[in-house]
């Protein structure tokens, strides 16, 4: 039996077996018995599943019986597939070839389960957009029916195999797609968006993109690299690129970083210094890398290939000290020489502040959020100035420590600004001393001895809460 290929003859064999049972009467071995019966039932199964078409051999029903999990979906969908494309549609047919599978599977496994059975056939009807029926099905059968979630379920299943299967938005498996969704008792408005989403984002593309491209998609940022591979200009999508990305679940600004960071990637450096200059100015810490990112490339010996671009130095110094604030400290020693590099460039007393990144320095000073603050740094004109800026950054901090190296860069920019060789190199003690000794740095050393009563304060309080401590500072 085990080699007997489906060929039908299962009637007689049945008998055969059916005698064979009565032939070993209750003496007989257990084990015996229970394989004659599991033979009786396999056969039955075959004999089943030829009627509609299917052929299946016996050691192949036996090889499903030991794999319920792996092989009942198999099974199912197979019979009622071979059934929708023989086109058979009448309610009665249908009927009976779900009473028989789902005796199948009580032959094969043991026990049937019916919902698995109707999710089966839900989704090969709508599949094969027999719609009518599938929303027969749905509504259930002989007391069977299907939960509203799991019919949604079934509903978003098969409308995605189809949509996904196409390879043009034009074709009727797109079409039929849509009507799967409405056919769910609460049609999925959020699938029906991710499919235009899609499209929209397609149609963007110069070469021909179909739903099929973007099977194995499953969230925006792999949509954006789907399109990317085939327009490496996506960014030139704008506004149209970042929509259909929000749709598909991805936020605003989150879109707006993945389409700069393809911007970077095929060498727009115009477009990516603006969208730059707003994640800094919006003090955009998932920014980091994507500024990291575009520092290298604007630095003398990254920028191969963008000869004659020419960038400010004061604002190439401004991204190296946002990307430090934020970044991972394995890249601060490339940013500090970058920065390095950009403050000797800059003109005038402001060249005195290149002081402010020796190698090590900012590794002292630079981390946290208060990226704006310590950006604002090198550009000081004013001890009001560095106040402010201090109180901006003492604001954003979140811990006492990362306030205390706030306040000593704003003494280092104070005393480079003042003339100090190597005020970046200078304790905070250091610097106030500088100061105190150049004249006119009463008000700022007044203002430190307030801070230093502030730290008592924060100190004495201890685990309090970064407010509390911040909101000492600022008073």
């Amino acid at each position: 039996l085990r080699s007997k290929p489906g060929v039908g003859g299962w009637a007689e064999l049945f008998g055969h077996l059916s005698s064979l049972l009565s032939c070993l009467g209750d003496g007989a071995d257990p084990a015996l018995v229970r394989e004659v019966k599991a033979l009786c039932g396999r056969v039955q199964c075959a004999r089943l599943l030829a009627k509609h078409g299917l052929r299946v051999d016996i050691s192949a029903l036996e090889g499903y019986a030991s794999d319920r999990e792996g092989t009942e979906r198999t099974l199912l969908r197979s019979l009622a597939s071979r059934a929708a494309a023989r086109g058979n549609s009448s309610d009665g047919y249908w009927d009976e070839l779900f009473c028989d599978a789902t005796a199948a599977c009580d032959l094969v496994y043991g026990s049937a389960d019916a919902d698995k059975v109707l999710a089966e056939f839900c989704g090969v009807l709508l599949r094969s957009g027999k719609f009518l029926l599938a929303e027969r099905f749905l509504d259930g059968r002989d007391g069977q029916r299907l939960s509203e979630d799991a019919c949604g379920k079934v509903c978003v299943s098969a409308a995605r195999e189809l949509f996904f299967s196409s390879s043009s938005f034009g074709n009727r498996e797109c079409a039929q797609a849509k009507q799967c969704l409405l056919a769910a008792p609460r049609p999925s408005e959020q699938e029906l968006k991710r499919f235009k989403a899609i499209e929209a984002l397609a149609s963007l593309s110069p070469a021909p993109l179909g739903p099929r491209d973007f099977k194995h998609v499953r969230d925006a940022r792999q949509a954006l690299t789907v399109l990317a591979e085939a327009w490496p200009g996506l960014h030139q999508g704008g506004i149209g690129v970042v929509a259909a990305a929000r749709d598909l679940g991805m936020p605003e600004t989150e879109a707006e970083l993945a389409v700069a960071e393809c911007a970077l990637e095929a060498g727009d450096l115009a477009y990516c210094l603006d969208k730059a200059a707003a994640f800094v100015d919006e003090n955009d810490a998932t920014a980091a890398n994507f500024v990291f990112g575009l520092v290298r490339a604007l630095d003398e010996g990254e920028g191969a290939g963008i000869e004659g671009f020419e960038v400010d130095p004061s604002f190439v110094a401004e991204l190296c000290a946002f990307a430090l604030c934020h970044c991972a400290e394995g890249r601060m020693e490339a940013l500090v020489k970058v920065l390095g590099r950009a403050a000797a460039k800059i003109d005038g007393p402001a060249g005195a502040r290149a002081g402010l990144a020796p190698s090590d320095g900012p590794k002292l000073w630079v981390e946290g959020p208060g990226a704006v603050a310590v950006s604002g740094l090198l550009g000081l004109g004013s001890g009001e100035e560095a106040k402010e800026a201090a109180a901006r950054a003492a604001r954003a901090a979140s811990s006492l420590a990362r306030v205390e190296r706030v306040v000593a860069a704003a003494l280092a920019a104070a005393a480079a600004r003042a003339g100090a060789p190597d005020a970046a190199a200078m304790t905070p003690s250091e610097c106030r001393s500088y100061l105190g000794a150049q004249g006119g740095g009463a008000d700022l050393e007044e203002w430190c001895q307030r801070l230093d009563a502030c730290f008592e304060v924060s100190r004495a309080v201890g685990g309090a809460g970064n407010h509390l401590r911040a909101g000492a500072l600022v008073a």
